[in-house]
């Protein structure tokens, strides 16, 4: 038997009680130890057969999450469940930043407006192993209890699904000309674009009826070309943000609302309201479901939440981010919601229909609602791939809904374009799974606004549908859905039945 591999019958920690919780209003004579009952329509997450643990997880920290229908709730440091406290192999902290009455309100929120089951985030929680504990075991042991619905380790941070590698500094300017001829991925059909050019002729479709939320690392807020995102409630904080480079948030966002000008580039929708959360904070900790709950409180139905991140999948490559189970019940939250969210595929090559993500991905779980984006090729015009077909590194799958271009992406940041201060920087090279999703997220954006101008506000699922359905199709390789096509998606809006 391998070292980081460890079947769930392990022996308990030496010193440290095997606690199985009794639930209230358990039947008399039923075991102590029975599984709490989950609330009606809710799914547990499926437990590993064995503890194990991959190059992209902490060896010193598990996350766990308690089961429905047994509170377990931290009280002067301590947890403690229905029948007394809870023996865990480290100290217990709480996973989700918010108080246990604002996620308490947001689940509550998110079943009256969908009718979908929710988890109870307050079930979550981190523990921090003592010094010397075995990992492996410690996750075994967690895993057998009948009150843990899942414990896995706890993600280590990756890198972002974007570009890799240095270019070479493009040249410096007096003044910074036009690039839009240059997004081509603007542009109509015809030549591989998803045609926000005709979006924008529309009421509503340069997106100043919604919100469009990038959940990430870091960004240029004062670049030349990004002036909607100098205010200060632009930025939404988790905690207290780390440093990291700020490239990549700023590719991404003048993808989305660079300024509608003479200069540099503009926008998929530049006249959409900015909002920006960290995923990281100081120390290094990475919680990417407390920053999609603290996205979803200023966000509205309608409105569209960007998970610019990928993680570590089970197949060794890098997968969506809704793998891991904390992430994917914040999502069914933001989506429950009417928040359309979309997360990269990631650039891990992986195949999400691989027997160890579960039938359906993630673990066999109910589709989160969200929208995943592959990467495609930008086609021959521009110098790039073959058009629409799926790029060798974008992870792959039956539940990756729509791509859009991983390559040969025209924005803010880098400097290989023209070279300049970070205010005035611009690429011709953005890439990745994170090029592909503001692509999307923007034409999600245009659909939805032009739907709020017209007195309609879409479901995510809505949106998704519409998208996928009219895109323009998938040109070859593992699957990753259609490009997205907006002249297409508004002439079905006016098809849609109104509900």
């Amino acid at each position: 038997m391998s070292a980081r591999t460890r079947p769930m019958t392990a022996a308990p920690w030496i010193g440290i009680p095997l606690l199985l919780l009794a639930v209230a209003g358990t039947p008399a004579g039923a075991a102590a130890g029975a599984p709490p009952p989950a609330p009606a329509g809710y799914q547990p997450f499926a437990k590993p057969a064995s503890a194990a643990l991959t190059a992209g997880d902490s060896r010193s920290a598990i996350r766990v999450k308690f089961a429905e229908g047994a509170p377990v709730r931290l009280r002067d440091g301590v947890l403690r469940g229905p029948a007394g406290p809870v023996a865990v192999p480290g100290t217990a902290r709480r996973l989700f930043p918010q108080s246990e009455e604002e996620l308490a309100a947001l689940s509550g929120a998110a079943l009256r407006s969908s009718g979908r089951v929710q988890a109870d985030l307050n079930q979550y929680y981190e523990i921090t192993l003592r010094p010397g504990a075995d990992p492996v075991a410690a996750l075994a042991e967690l895993l057998a209890r009948d009150i843990v619905e899942i414990a896995y380790p706890t993600p280590l941070p990756v890198v972002r699904p974007g570009p890799t590698g240095a270019a070479a500094a493009g040249p410096a300017a007096a003044a910074t000309p036009s690039f839009v001829d240059r997004q081509r991925y603007r542009q109509s059909a015809s030549v591989n674009g998803v045609d926000v050019e005709y979006a924008r002729t529309v009421p509503g479709g340069t997106g100043k009826n919604v919100r469009v939320h990038d959940i990430e690392g870091g960004w240029v807020r004062d670049h030349e070309d990004m002036t909607s995102l100098r205010p200060d409630e632009v930025f939404v904080p988790q905690g207290s943000p780390a440093p990291e480079d700020k490239n990549h948030g700023t590719a991404v966002m003048g993808t989305l609302i660079g300024d509608d000008n003479p200069a540099g580039v503009t926008g998929l929708v530049p006249q959409a309201t900015p909002r920006l959360t960290n995923d990281t904070m100081v120390g290094g900790q990475v919680n990417r479901g407390g920053a999609i709950a603290t996205a979803a409180k200023v966000l509205r139905p309608g409105d569209v939440m960007l998970l610019e991140m990928q993680m570590n999948g089970c197949t060794g490559g890098f997968a969506p981010v809704e793998w891991e189970p904390a992430t994917y019940d914040a999502i069914v939250a933001a989506t429950s919601l009417g928040i359309t969210v979309v997360e990269p595929a990631g650039n891990g090559s992986s195949d999400l229909d691989a027997p160890c993500n579960g039938s359906p991905f993630p673990r066999g779980k109910p589709d989160s609602g969200a929208i995943i984006v592959g990467a495609g090729g930008a086609g021959p015009a521009q110098g790039c791939s073959t058009a629409r077909q799926k790029l060798g590194f974008s992870t792959f799958g039956r539940r990756v809904d729509l791509q859009a271009w991983g390559e040969c992406v025209v924005t803010t940041g880098y400097g290989d374009l023209q070279k300049g201060t970070a205010q005035t920087s611009y690429t011709a090279r953005f890439s990745g799974t994170s090029s592909a999703s503001p692509i999307v997220a923007g034409s999600a954006a245009a659909l939805s606004s032009i739907a709020r101008e017209r007195g309609r506000t879409l479901t995510p699922a809505q949106i998704r549908d519409l998208l996928v359905r009219t895109g323009s199709p998938q040109a070859g390789g593992g699957k990753i859905g259609p490009l997205p096509n907006l002249r297409a998606a508004v002439a079905a809006l006016e098809e849609l039945p109104v509900r």
